[in-house]
């Protein structure tokens, strides 16, 4: 390879895990205002009121005069303009005070200030307005700034997918990239194409009933040909992007289309359609019954039902797998002789029964084995393990049960003491301290002894010495402490990861960052132990 193309590929390089790992944010600063950092880098003075980075540049306001930086926080525009949108499609739009014009991101005037409304480029074009005969109206410029739809339209949206939504008067219809309309004026209401689509709507309508705005309208949606693939007739129609659905609710109830405007599920089916699960690729449905309420099921995307509604989930698919309860009838649960609660279970996607509904309680599968709890024999609610394909590993024998590690221990307690077991049920060690923490956290399980606390394994062998006065559950590989009323953290390894000194601190360390108090003063730690000063990022962890 010679120097010039390995020069020319380690720019692109850089350039391109800048613009993915490194784009530049504003920050407030100590003198309230803000300025531009990269990560923890502060790259200019705090001389701003707000600002944001996109396509390579950063607009900023100064003192209400607005202007532009570099990702490296070199001033690139001047701060002289009353108002401007940000860099696309290598322009700039800009406000002189009574007009709008177009600049490059060196600052360089491209496009003259002769427009009364403009927005940001998208596909190559940008909605303007301009005085035509004493009256304003909108059409089309390209980035060199020739008009390539005339202004003639009372308003105009962007073009998306090659087509633009445009009003004459006070109807809406849509234009292609030459100005050609592909629909009639006659919509009250639009919104832009997406994926070939755009919903339409009409009799539009607006009234006030109890100081409350209602508005109504029918609305359906158009293809690129502008064919009505679906008439706009319904009171609700959405269009689920990502998957090429389109639901609709009328008089006969809902249903759902494709783009094609063909019929997946049809109207009176269900009661309702609750959505798409992105795991499994099964669309929830709902039905009605009077003797059990509300039940859920799926149907695939041809709308052939995969888990009839006979369901209350409690999830959405996990690993393939949905836990849930059954609604069962009365006579169902007599004939099967189970408890009122006893109507949990697992199915997988393709509708098949992994744990049967009769259970209290499923946890969600954890190292291999789902952790259950229902009735033994119809004595008393005991726990037990199923493999994941739901064959009995363990049966419910014990009163209490923890989800196996990884290295595959769980804690039980069985005939009143607790017991570290393996997957086969062997009793690995049987712990006999003061008190005991039945949870285990990396094999590690909180127990007391002589008024203080540390942590033991599996094994029953003591991990961090008993130096504690109170020692919480380990969460996010960190454990709250507390020595002579002070709090901190520490790690599975019992080394100090945020100093015991302080006041307060909350029962887990659950998020990015910690916050802790002492003297009144709040303070915040990452997970590293790091004392976090940004206020931004503090703020953005709900501080």
């Amino acid at each position: 390879m010679n120097k010039l193309c390995f020069f020319i590929l380690n720019i692109i390089f850089v350039k391109a895990a800048f613009s993915q790992d490194s784009i530049p944010e504003f920050k407030t600063v100590q003198n309230g205002k803000k300025a531009l950092f990269v990560k923890e880098k502060q790259l200019t003075r705090g001389l701003f009121e707000s600002g944001s980075c996109y396509n390579g540049a950063c607009r900023a306001n100064k003192d209400g005069i607005i202007g532009f930086l570099n990702y490296n926080g070199i001033e690139i525009v001047p701060f002289k303009y009353k108002n401007a949108y940000v860099l696309s499609e290598g322009l700039i739009a800009v406000f002189n005070g009574s007009k709008w014009g177009f600049i490059d991101d060196k600052g360089v005037l491209k496009i003259p200030f002769s427009f009364y409304n403009v927005s940001n480029f998208n596909e190559g074009l940008n909605p303007v307005q301009v005085n035509q005969n004493n009256t304003l109206k909108y059409g089309f410029i390209n980035t060199k700034g020739e008009f390539i739809v005339t202004a003639k339209y009372d308003h105009a949206n962007h073009f998306y997918d090659g087509y633009a939504a445009v009003r004459l008067k006070d109807k809406w219809g849509f234009i292609n990239i030459k100005g050609k309309p592909i629909t009639p004026f006659k919509y009250c209401n639009v919104e832009n194409f997406k994926n070939g689509v755009a919903k339409v709507a009409v009799n539009c309508n607006f009234k006030v009933s109890d100081d409350v705005g209602i508005e109504t309208n029918d609305t359906g949606f158009v293809n690129t040909k502008g064919i009505e693939i679906i008439f706009p007739k319904y009171k609700r129609a959405r269009r689920w992007s990502q998957q090429d659905f389109i639901e609709v609710e009328g008089s006969d109830g809902v249903a759902l289309y494709n783009f094609k405007g063909e019929k997946i599920i049809p109207f009176r089916s269900y009661h309702s359609i609750n959505g798409y699960d992105k795991t499994s690729k099964l669309i929830r449905v709902s039905k009605y019954n009077d003797e059990l309420g509300y039940t859920n099921g799926f149907v695939n995307r041809k709308g052939e039902e995969i888990i009839p509604c006979l369901y209350n989930f409690s999830s959405n698919f996990i690993d393939d797998l949905i836990y849930g309860s059954k609604a069962y009838t009365s006579k169902e649960r007599d004939d099967k002789n189970l408890k009122y609660n006893e109507n949990k279970g697992v199915l997988n996607s393709n509708g098949a029964i992994i744990l049967p509904f009769i259970f209290e309680k499923i946890a969600v599968l954890k190292n291999g084995y789902f952790r259950v709890k229902g009735s033994n024999l119809k004595e008393n609610s005991k726990y037990g393990y199923y493999t994941k394909s739901g064959k009995l590993q363990l049966p419910l024998l014990y009163d209490y049960a923890t989800d196996f590690s990884k290295n595959g221990f769980a804690m039980v307690k069985e005939n009143g003491y607790y017991k570290f077991i393996d997957i086969l049920g062997n009793i690995i060690s049987t712990p006999k301290y003061d008190e005991i923490d039945p949870y285990i956290f990396n094999d590690l399980t909180a127990v007391k002894k002589n008024n203080k606390w540390g942590f033991i394994n599996a094994k029953n062998k003591v991990i961090i010495n008993f130096k504690f006065d109170q020692a919480n559950r380990f969460h996010n590989g960190l454990a709250k402490v507390i020595v002579n009323k002070k709090h901190g953290f520490i790690n599975t390894e019992g080394v100090v990861i945020i100093p015991i000194k302080f006041d307060k601190a909350n029962y887990y360390f659950t998020d990015e960052l910690e916050e802790l108090i002492l003297d009144g003063k709040k303070y915040y730690f990452n997970k590293q132990g790091k004392q976090v000063y940004d206020k931004e990022l503090i703020k953005n962890n709900g501080y």
